[in-house]
């Protein structure tokens, strides 16, 4: 694992990922640990917007069903689509409905 970790590029520049750390409070100096942490939020970050194109999929299966609606040339993300993977995760993000 280490010899992988080592030849890992992050997906995440190091100067972002240094802030978010210290801004929750975590220092480290080995370069080891903020790879994993690097990798484990891409991770996290693949798996949410793979969950909202499965979402997308689903969505264009019906619409397509629907003879009204054409046929998406470009695939977009959408919130909704977004906050359902979101969902899935744990992660509530619909606003409440006062400000609907």
């Amino acid at each position: 694992f280490k010899e992988k970790l080592e030849s890992y590029a992050p997906f995440i520049p190091d100067a972002v990922l240094e802030h978010y750390m210290e801004k929750c409070g975590v220092t480290t100096r080995d370069e080891n640990v903020k790879k994993t942490i690097s990798l484990m939020s891409h991770k996290f970050l693949t798996d949410i917007a793979c969950g909202a194109f499965q979402y997308h999929k689903i969505h264009t299966k019906a619409a397509q069903k629907d003879k009204r609606f054409g046929r998406e040339k470009k695939i977009t993300l959408q919130v909704a689509d977004l906050e359902k993977a979101l969902e899935d995760m744990g992660i509530d993000i619909s606003r409440p409905y006062y400000y609907i």
